[in-house]
């Protein structure tokens, strides 16, 4: 297969880009997986060094930088809009809460780590303080009244404050 470009404009190309993105656009081939690919085969094949390179840099030195971590302050409230999954990562991540089903104390089942769900104590998962939060198997998680939204909204039943 005939290239467009010869090692000394490969060459020349990575060492003024930043990415291979960069280095398609300054030999005028379209950047695309095939053309990533031949390239990466190359800079092996010649030996070209791309240790500079920064990865995705589309958002290098922009003052936006998308989905910034928020703070536990904010999303540990009443009237939260976080999404449990992820605030359950978080709780893990930061060592919030142990990896450990807080009803029956189980961290393994069938000799493998316990799946834990997130369950909101008085049933208002838009309730995130860390008081209304217990990590429960879903075993355990089955057996509470306000499991996948059961009882809630009945007449007479309102959150408990």
């Amino acid at each position: 297969m005939r290239y467009k470009y010869t090692k000394q404009e490969l060459q020349a190309a990575v060492t003024a880009s930043f990415s291979i993105a960069q280095v398609c656009r300054m030999l005028q081939i379209k950047a695309a997986g095939g053309n990533y690919t031949t390239l990466k085969q190359k800079f092996k094949d010649w030996n070209i060094d791309t240790s500079h390179f920064r990865g995705q840099g589309w958002n290098v030195g922009l003052k936006f930088k998308p989905n910034p971590k928020k703070p536990l302050s904010e999303i540990m409230v009443k009237n939260s809009s976080y999404q449990p999954y992820k605030l359950k990562r978080r709780l893990l991540k930061e060592k919030i809460k142990k990896r450990v089903c807080e009803s029956c104390k189980n961290t393994k089942w069938l000799s493998e780590e316990i799946p834990l769900e997130l369950h909101h104590v008085n049933g208002d998962r838009h309730d995130n303080r860390l008081v209304n939060l217990q990590f429960l198997c879903p075993n355990c998680h089955a057996l509470t009244d306000n499991y996948r939204g059961r009882n809630i909204g009945l007449p007479g039943k309102k959150f408990p404050e």
